[in-house]
């Protein structure tokens, strides 16, 4: 980009990059967001016996899960913008974890500080 003229417009460009980057580790016992504009049958199904959940929960993570590939399987393929959605897991909210930042795309993926360093 460095030889780009200095009068280069941004919406001139073409950057390649991936949508909701972070949703790459999402699984059936991936834990659902619970801060999302989410319809009521989507939130329904932390509520049902987890036997019963677990096809639409695999049917949830297909819809969730953008990408296969992590931050640096994105980057190898030429990815040069990543779409890091994140969320505030209040304490007292869901386990594993409180107090910290997660990717999250319906469900709550890694914790980002784990996977930028």
């Amino acid at each position: 980009m460095g030889r780009l003229p200095p009068e280069t417009r941004l919406l001139d460009l073409s950057i390649p990059g991936t949508h909701d980057s972070g949703s790459y580790p999402f699984t059936s016992d991936s834990i659902q967001c619970r801060y999302g504009d989410q319809p009521e049958f989507v939130r329904a199904i932390e509520r049902l016996p987890r036997e019963a959940a677990r096809p639409l929960k695999t049917r949830l993570v297909a819809w969730c899960r953008t990408q296969d590939r992590d931050f640096d399987g994105q980057l190898e393929m030429g990815v040069r913008c990543l779409d890091l959605r994140v969320e505030w897991k209040i304490d007292g909210a869901v386990p594993p974890a409180n107090g910290r930042f997660y990717f999250v795309h319906g469900l709550y993926g890694d914790e980002v500080g784990g996977q930028l360093q």
